[in-house]
């Protein structure tokens, strides 16, 4: 059975709004930017698996985010690589940076712009 990666999104809702999740152990920055993490990965890995589908071939691991990005360029999906593209950066930024400003503002464009991933592949 295929995962189902949209349940990624469903995830960082849910640790956007569940309180077991924001009462947890860990830091409220540490559940937000795993929510940005998540929705990342979740519009990432269905956009990849409806570009194979097309494609009828799967993905090089090497370079992966860049060549499923740019898959979508060259079939003329501009809405789709460019929300990739800043998805992308935005997860890198929660992942990889010691401070984050605003980082309720990225949650909510992050989820935004997972959910039209979803809608437009």
């Amino acid at each position: 059975m295929v995962y189902q990666w949209y349940d990624y999104l469903i995830f960082a809702r849910n640790l956007r709004t569940n309180p077991a999740f924001i009462e947890c152990t860990c830091d409220k920055e540490t559940l937000n930017r795993c929510i940005v993490s998540r929705a990342y990965y979740a519009a990432f890995h269905y956009a990849k698996d409806c570009a194979e589908k097309k494609q009828g071939f799967k993905f090089r691991t090497d370079g992966i985010h860049d060549a499923v990005r740019n898959w979508y360029w060259s079939h003329n999906k501009k809405a789709a690589f460019n929300d990739l593209r800043d998805l992308s950066k935005l997860r890198n930024h929660c992942d990889y940076d010691d401070v984050v400003p605003d980082l309720d503002n990225l949650i909510v464009g992050s989820l935004k712009t997972a959910e039209r991933i979803h809608h437009e592949t």
